[in-house]
């Protein structure tokens, strides 16, 4: 038997899987290491590792014996902005919360809160690329404004750094004082100023944590047992055709990718339909 945990992390699937030999009487025992435990996520003012999301177990068979389903308490996902994870997630829940992954300063609180991520996405969907909001950086916080490019998850942080920019000598002063002393008092006099921007380079995504939503749903069924967390199995729901790689062998039966997309679009039909 195999038996695996899969997550996902920055758009991206990860998963690792053991392998064991079962007795007699079909038991067996295995340890399998979380396949995130190099991601670190900073969250509600605290550092704590990204967990797996779902369990797979595959039986070494001629015949395909499969079975998938979500963790009791699982970890958070977090798919690329407008990519079809992220579409099916914001249909069926609503926006989860942004996640600014800035690839040039660590923010302190990189996964906005909840108030926040929803006047974000009422401006994404009113068609507006900026949108303004409060970061702490280092300690300090700073007005940022959040630049998207269309159709990707690519963005630009823009945070003013206290500093001044000449608009005509192009000269950097520390503050508008400096600026007046030695720009607009002795000749040649300048003409003005702008605050001076730094430019940084960011990916966004939409995170969910969807354990009080799955709390609710095997609340609603309790007598169903773990049934309900069951997303995929052979014989009652089998995976897409789709996900089925090039090797019939446990563990490299599906594409990863495909595998993964697959089970959020089945956790997505779920725990919606249960919340109705």
């Amino acid at each position: 038997i195999t038996i695996g945990l899969l997550g996902v992390v920055k758009g991206t699937s990860r998963d690792c899987w053991e392998k064991a030999s079962t007795d007699e009487n079909g038991r067996f025992s295995l340890l399998v290491r979380n396949p995130l435990d190099r991601s670190r996520l900073r969250t509600d003012g605290m550092t704590k590792p990204a967990r797996p999301h779902w369990l797979g177990a595959m039986v070494d068979r001629k015949e395909p014996v499969y079975h998938f389903e979500l963790l009791p308490d699982p970890g958070g996902v977090w798919w690329p902005l407008g990519s079809p994870s992220a579409l099916a997630g914001e249909e069926a829940f609503g926006g989860g919360r942004l996640f600014i992954n800035c690839l040039e300063a660590t923010l302190d609180q990189p996964i906005l809160n909840g108030q926040l991520s929803e006047e974000y996405l009422e401006s994404l969907h009113q068609g507006h690329n900026s949108f303004s909001l409060p970061l702490n950086i280092a300690g300090k916080s700073k007005n940022v404004k959040l630049f998207v490019t269309s159709g990707s998850n690519e963005a630009r942080l823009e945070l003013e750094t206290g500093a001044i920019k000449c608009t005509t000598c192009q000269k950097i002063e520390p503050d508008q004082a400096s600026w007046r002393e030695n720009h607009s008092t002795i000749p040649p006099i300048c003409k003005g100023f702008i605050f001076d921007v730094r430019k940084m380079t960011a990916r966004l995504y939409w995170y969910w944590d969807t354990t009080s939503l799955l709390a609710n749903m095997t609340e609603k069924y309790a007598r169903a047992g773990r049934r309900p967390l069951t997303l995929f199995d052979n014989l009652a729901a089998p995976v897409p055709d789709s996900v089925w790689g090039d090797q019939r062998k446990p563990a490299l039966w599906f594409d990863r990718e495909k595998l993964v997309a697959a089970l959020w679009e089945r956790e997505v039909i779920l725990l919606s339909a249960a919340g109705r």
